[in-house]
């Protein structure tokens, strides 16, 4: 079951959709406030500097790792079968 959406999530979304396509520098809280359809102001409430919207997109990514291998690794107990499951999600 899906958690619902909060400002917090669409504005690390959007914030993950900007990184992956230009970088650290490829984005301003501008761009996410446009996206997201809020005020530069919200996002500071959130996250008072970019480096703490980073810091915490990449803690929810790591979490989200450890989570997705966890579950792999008791969906798929062969170790041949896990890497190439493994291999085939990063390909």
């Amino acid at each position: 079951m899906n958690k619902p959406s909060n400002t917090a999530d669409d504005i690390l979304a959007a914030a993950r959709t900007f990184i992956v396509a230009g970088g650290y520098n490829g984005f301003s809280y501008a761009d996410i406030a446009e996206v997201v359809g809020i005020r530069k102001a919200s996002i500071h409430h959130h996250f008072p500097s970019k480096v703490d919207l980073v810091q915490t997109l990449v803690r929810r990514y790591l979490e989200e790792a450890v989570t997705g291998m966890t579950e792999l690794e008791r969906n798929v107990p062969e170790p041949p079968e896990l890497l190439r499951t493994y291999a085939g999600f990063w390909a």
